[in-house]
């Protein structure tokens, strides 16, 4: 809880203060003495741009609910209150219609506190005149049917309300006729969001059509907006004609019960009898979309003629094959060609599966904090050649050569060690070969002699750790029809593929150069980010990059899954 002090210290700050926005002071405990230290900080400072006031769950009554109004009276900036879950009774919800009358207020909710049916009514008249309100929250209140009919007049005159909340209200049976009769009547509504009860039941004992029955509550008001849309353009009513002429004062108020009749049989007659999914036209309605947010689906491509007009791009028959290969100034490696492969719809729908069930993680990866030492990092991951090391059996058997090899040349004597000699043993020769000091020799002979017979002055053989071979040993083994020694044989290395990881996306490779223009570091590190764990996520730790000409199996992921993933995202 905030507390006597909390109070004080934030009523100062609201005297000196000509930024805030938004107050938000929830769940603190305040009592009508602390709301009365606001409101004067409120109420003596008109400069503060306030939009946003939050006081829910507190113990404020209507006392300190009538110093609040009386201080944000006139306020030309105040948009939302939030009063719910208080101890406010009837005389508060008086007070809150009497504000809205003076604040063009867009969202004030009263629900969970002592109001009655004469604070309601007080409420409905209000609205009935208001037009700004677009929300309203009034669940928790209980509502008898003398409350309802309030309800209905309120909602039967207003032509802006567009979300009603009125959960957990008891709403019966009658009361519940009288409110849909008010909203189905008003030819201005623009209600699209009511709780508390199922709407179209009600609606088919009214006289509309029995297709209503099943439809959901959003369903049931679009089919209501576009019925009296769809009137209003067969009596030569548009909105424009309807504000320039003066009709709007004729059309507000509620429509005779056998014109609402006649509209919605119109209206079911014209849309079927299977529109209810056609009446998702709501964005809390409409499921997630799979197409791209910023190009329209009815948008064509132009391109640019050479002598300068616009023209719809065509493609001949006989163009449809293009040599790629001319394009790129040298060969990319198979794998990288394989993105250029037009992705059939099975494989689509597989990666937006799998971006609709990791979508939250890719968005709290693109959220993490700036560090120019993952940029880095990651830079050099994607921008340096891939190193393809050989297979685990080829590999494990070259350092099983190399290690018996560096063994048998290290050690003095033939006689085998345990593993965990054998490996101090490395890190001595090891050390010695990088820290001990160099052999002298006084006469340039003996150096000569030592390295031609692999023999040192004190007659020991010498170590062959840098395996140097003269001419005369080299020819020998040559001559010989026998296989070459294996200490003659070249050192295993590994393949290398000068290809960066960058070039197996080609497209999102010009996605970060276009970002790299705008100077963004923060956005080429969330993508890096990003294309990094859907990388590790679908690889599972397998090597994609390897240049090699097998046939991958369908239910692998390829680098192609993983950049048409990254596009579906941004």
């Amino acid at each position: 809880e905030m507390g006597r002090e909390g109070a004080i210290t934030l009523s100062r700050m609201l005297l000196n203060n000509y930024s805030i926005r938004t107050l938000c002071i929830s769940s603190n405990g305040i009592d009508d003495n602390d709301l009365a230290l606001l409101s004067q900080s409120i109420s003596r400072n008109k400069n503060v741009p306030l939009e946003v006031i939050n006081l829910s769950f507190n113990e404020i009554t209507c006392t300190g609910i009538e110093c609040f109004m009386n201080a944000i009276w006139g306020s030309q900036t105040l948009k939302e209150i939030r009063v719910d879950n208080n101890k406010i009774k009837d005389r508060g919800a008086q007070l809150a219609a009497v504000v809205l009358t003076s604040v063009k207020l867009e969202v004030i909710d009263l629900s969970f506190n002592k109001i009655t049916t004469l604070g309601i009514k007080a409420l409905m008249k209000s609205l009935s005149e208001n037009s700004s309100l677009q929300y309203l929250g009034l669940s928790g209140i209980q509502i008898d049917p003398n409350a309802a009919k309030a309800l209905s007049y309120g909602l039967a005159y207003n032509a802006t309300l567009k979300s009603l909340h009125i959960d957990n209200c008891a709403i019966g049976y009658a009361a519940q006729r009288h409110i849909i009769a008010g909203v189905v009547s008003n030819r201005l509504a623009s209600l699209r969001i009511l709780t508390g009860f199922q709407i179209g039941a009600i609606a088919t004992t009214l006289g509309l059509p029995q297709n209503l029955e099943n439809w959901t509550n959003d369903q049931c008001l679009s089919f209501v907006h576009q019925m009296w849309k769809q009137w209003r353009e067969e009596n030569g009513i548009s909105d424009r004609n309807a504000a320039t002429k003066g009709i709007t004062d004729k059309l507000i108020g509620p429509a005779p019960p056998p014109v609402v009749k006649r509209a919605a049989d119109m209206m079911m007659q014209i849309r079927g009898t299977d529109s209810a999914k056609s009446l998702n036209t709501e964005d809390h309605q409409k499921d997630v979309s799979e197409t791209s947010p910023l190009v329209h689906s009815n948008d064509t491509m132009l391109e640019r003629s050479e002598s300068g007009t616009l023209r719809v791009p065509s493609i001949a028959q006989n163009d449809a094959k293009v040599d790629i290969e001319g394009w790129s100034p040298k060969k990319v490696s198979s794998s990288v060609q394989r993105n250029d492969v037009k992705v059939d719809l099975e494989q689509k729908n597989r990666n937006l599966l799998w971006l609709r069930s990791h979508f939250q993680s890719l968005h709290q990866v693109g959220q993490l904090p700036f560090n120019e030492a993952d940029l880095w990092q990651l830079h050099q991951y994607f921008f340096s050649p891939v190193v393809c090391a050989p297979d685990s059996e080829e590999s494990q058997t070259h350092q099983e050569v190399e290690h018996e090899r560096d063994e048998s040349q290290a050690l003095a004597s033939g006689e085998p060690l345990c593993r965990s000699d054998l490996r101090e043993h490395r890190s001595e020769t090891h050390l010695r070969g990088s820290f001990e000091r160099a052999v002298s020799f006084q006469r340039l002979a003996d150096a000569t002699n030592t390295s031609l017979t692999g023999t040192s002055l004190n007659g020991e053989e010498a170590s062959n750790h840098t395996r140097r071979r003269t001419l005369e040993t080299m020819e020998g083994a040559v001559d010989d029809d026998s296989i070459i020694p294996e200490e003659f044989q070249p050192a295993c290395k590994r393949a290398k593929n000068f290809i960066p990881r960058i070039a197996y996306y080609p497209r999102i490779r010009q996605v970060l150069e276009s970002v790299v223009n705008k100077q963004s570091p923060i956005q080429i590190l969330s993508l890096l980010r990003q294309l990094k764990f859907v990388e590790n996520v679908m690889f599972k730790g397998r090597n994609v990059y390897a240049d090699n000409e097998e046939v991958k199996e369908t239910d692998q992921s390829t680098p192609a899954d993983v950049e048409m993933i990254i596009l579906d995202l941004l």
